[in-house]
């Protein structure tokens, strides 16, 4: 997972503006660690590539995801894998 300051994310007006996730603590902490590597939604997206992630209330991009698919719960409930972590 590469850090939004390795990006040059800091810098937004220079930037091409880019989809962003925001999660919470502790979940955005193990997304960026690849403890977790799926992210459950109530909506579905068809937004597909690189996407920030940030931390809920902190307006600040805090690393960059590769979001490579979506997909329904299956039957059981379970969730299915949906992002990757980009390292």
């Amino acid at each position: 997972m590469k850090r939004a300051a390795d990006l040059g994310c800091g810098d937004v007006a220079a930037k091409p503006r880019m989809k962003g996730l925001i999660v919470d603590e502790p979940w955005i902490s193990l997304i960026i660690s690849g403890k977790k590597t799926w992210e459950m939604r109530s909506r579905n997206t068809l937004v597909r590539g690189s996407i920030a992630l940030i931390r809920k209330g902190s307006k600040t991009v805090i690393g960059i995801a590769d979001l490579v698919r979506t997909v329904r719960p299956a039957k059981n409930g379970l969730p299915r894998p949906s992002t990757t972590g980009r390292k």
